[in-house]
């Protein structure tokens, strides 16, 4: 109802100059899964209220999701330049870096977020996931150690840890292979990247952390 409420308002006034209109329907896009229609709906709110922050990271998890990763690191940028120690975007800037593979520069400004707020653990977790494809894995693991040690609110940490899920996505079908049938060559050759074996480290992880065998259903 709230998203048909807010696209009836965009129909009767097209020319609405409110930008909490577009964001508020974008949101509602974006959590349809319409992400392509959010990520117009964020950019409309943005040029009505180009001083919001906070819409510049509802439009990037949009970018990342649609695998727009250069106009995502524009944003970024965009975003940053309003507050350059913004937690949350500093986060969400390594995890993009993650995605694209420029791992030292995730482990900088996950370093960079961690000296802000030293108690959150979300850019550790992205700190240790780049150590991991930069084919550092006992320092991954060690670092994991390190920031499980540190937790106070582990609900808030295990919910943290799943979420380092989400842009891996669209690997998940093809990450079966390797851990359902790893003896199968020719599906064997579409495993081969370091984003995967990111994922990979991952659901170790969490299949130590929460002893689950079925976390890729």
């Amino acid at each position: 109802r709230s998203m048909l409420k807010y696209k009836e308002a965009l129909i009767l006034s097209p020319n609405d100059s409110n930008p909490d209109t577009f964001y508020n329907y974008g949101w509602h896009l974006a959590e349809n899964q319409n992400f392509a229609e959010a990520e117009e709906m964020y950019k409309k709110s943005i040029e009505l209220e180009p001083t919001n922050g906070e819409r510049y990271l509802s439009l990037v998890f949009s970018q990342m999701k649609l695998a727009k990763y250069q106009e995502a690191r524009l944003t970024c940028e965009q975003s940053l330049e309003l507050d350059p120690q913004n937690y949350p975007r500093l986060t969400i800037y390594a995890y993009l870096n993650i995605l694209e593979g420029r791992y030292q520069e995730a482990i900088d400004l996950a370093e960079e977020a961690i000296g802000i707020l030293p108690s959150e653990s979300l850019a550790k977790l992205h700190k240790m996931l780049a150590l991991y494809c930069l084919n550092k894995e006992d320092e991954a693991w060690d670092f994991f150690h390190e920031i499980k040690s540190q937790v106070t609110d582990m609900n808030e940490f295990h919910t943290n840890l799943r979420n380092n899920f989400g842009p891996y996505e669209g690997e998940l079908e093809r990450l079966r292979y390797e851990i359902i049938d790893p003896d199968v060559e020719d599906k064997q050759q579409d495993v081969n990247n370091d984003n995967v074996r990111g994922l990979v480290f991952i659901i170790k992880l969490v299949k130590r952390e929460f002893d689950c065998e079925n976390i890729l259903l």
